[in-house]
């Protein structure tokens, strides 16, 4: 069901009521025959020789799209060349969608497409996500996650590199009819 408002209510400054919206069903964004096909062209994405083949998980038909964006400069204009946003959003099973997950990696430091920095941590969420649904091919193991160590600690040098990474992650469910 599609909502047309974001915002549900309206209040003043006393908690009193200004404005309620009521939640509106509206009309499909486009008509499923054309959903089909855009998820169709998705899932090339993540099969061979797509831009997220990283994201793709064995057994588990995944459509998605990648991202790289370059950030503005902070003190000139036009971009800058060492400060990059990558992302990967993407749901699983294509087919009948049960999970929407977005990732989004503010500055990455290794590497900028948003196939090879966020399509694999895509995966990992998704299939983990997956399994716990139990959504996911009985023959697949458990992943394995890296534990957390601690940061290692800092220099008092200024270096022009982030002190911080940030990796930013939303699973959506999706209804079943």
């Amino acid at each position: 069901m599609l909502f047309r408002s974001l915002v549900t209510r309206v209040t003043d400054a006393t908690g009193a009521l200004m404005q309620d919206n009521a939640p509106d069903a509206g009309r499909p964004a486009m008509r499923a025959d054309v959903a089909r096909l855009l998820a169709e062209y998705l899932t090339s994405v993540t099969e061979d020789q797509g831009t997220g083949t990283e994201a793709a998980i064995p057994g588990v038909r995944v459509a998605g799209k990648t991202g790289t964006a370059q950030k503005a400069r902070e003190h000139a204009h036009g971009y800058d060349d060492q400060r990059w946003v990558s992302s990967f959003i993407g749901f699983a099973p294509a087919e009948r969608p049960r999970l929407v997950v977005t990732v989004v990696i503010d500055e990455p430091q290794i590497a900028h497409a948003g196939g090879a920095v966020a399509a694999p941590v895509f995966r990992r969420v998704m299939e983990q996500s997956l399994r716990y649904l139990g959504a996911l091919p009985n023959a697949q193991r458990p992943l394995d996650f890296p534990r957390a160590t601690a940061a290692p600690a800092r220099s008092e040098e200024h270096t022009s590199e982030p002190s911080h990474l940030v990796i930013s992650y939303a699973v959506f469910c999706l209804k079943k009819k």
